[in-house]
């Protein structure tokens, strides 16, 4: 029987790449950059993010499934491994339509830049984990590590990203640097604890198959209440400190504290989905509160 149709964009790893654009126009907004079309960043983050978790769940061949993904996802992952070879398509088109995007939209002298960062990205999530757990943890397997792993690298890809498509001369440093160095600072405790309450749902798995989580670590209650309370923190200073444009910082800080408020129902097993759209929802209406300004 197939899936119904949200489990099918669940595992097509559309609410990721959602996240990933999210992140993105959060350094847009936050930072106050110049791009004058944020929809185009916005896409290029959504379609490299959709590409670079494909190729993460379903991996480059058959034989680097990893088991851990059975036992966490067992219908998403029976889902993709009916599909692999077209899942696989899928990742490289993904991938393809997001250099496509850049070579159309972005600003002159970005493209091959631009070109570069899908591919990097993939490189990122093959060195994370390129298949089952063996003797030698991956970085997946390594407690925190596995967390400050995913959060760098999305803030990272969401930094070169606004830059990349931010009009001003590329050799030199953003003028003024506080507001990139201050978005890069709210944005990437947050994305911290967005990877450590996708653990929640994995715990099981994970203590199976030897991945070190601060759930197993500190327990599942413990957990939920650390990450959440630190991305309610987040928003005084992102609303109180005086760096970056007020309004978006004022919309984020909130939109940050309602998204928070909404998690706390849930209990383990149905975090990621919400997690994962969060950002995105929340750079939409935080988007749509800017520009009414």
């Amino acid at each position: 029987m197939r899936p119904p149709i949200r489990t099918i964009l669940s595992a097509l790893a559309l609410w990721p790449g959602l996240y990933l654009a999210g992140a993105v126009l959060f350094v847009i907004f936050i930072a106050g950059t110049a791009s004058p079309q944020p929809i185009w960043p916005a896409l290029f983050a959504l379609t490299t993010g959709v590409g670079v978790y494909l190729l993460d769940r379903i991996k480059i061949s058959n034989r680097r499934l990893d088991p851990a993904d059975r036992a966490a996802r067992p219908v998403r992952f029976a889902f993709l491994a009916a599909h692999a070879p077209g899942v696989r398509v899928l990742a490289a088109t993904s991938l393809a339509a997001a250099i496509l995007i850049a070579w159309r939209f972005a600003p002159p002298g970005r493209v091959g830049w631009l070109a570069a960062v899908p591919l990097v990205a993939a490189t990122g999530v093959v060195v994370y984990a390129a298949g089952p757990r063996r003797a030698r943890p991956r970085p997946k397997d390594i407690l925190v590590f596995k967390n400050a792993y995913v959060a760098s690298g999305i803030v990272g890809f969401a930094l070169i990203t606004a830059r990349l498509w931010d009009p001003a001369p590329l050799l030199t440093l953003p003028v003024p640097l506080g507001p990139w160095v201050f978005a890069a600072a709210m944005l990437l405790p947050r994305v911290f604890a967005d990877a450590v309450l996708c653990d929640l749902d994995d715990l099981n798995a994970d203590t199976r198959f030897g991945t070190s989580t601060i759930p197993a670590t500190i327990g599942l209650s413990h957990t939920k209440r650390a990450a959440i309370t630190a991305r309610v923190l987040l928003a005084a200073p992102l609303a109180l400190i005086p760096i970056g444009p007020t309004p978006a910082r004022f919309a984020w800080a909130g939109a940050t504290v309602l998204s928070s408020i909404a998690l706390l129902p849930l209990s383990p097993g149905r975090f990621r989905d919400p997690v994962d759209l969060a950002l995105g929802v929340e750079a939409v209406c935080v988007g749509l509160l800017v520009l009414v300004q």
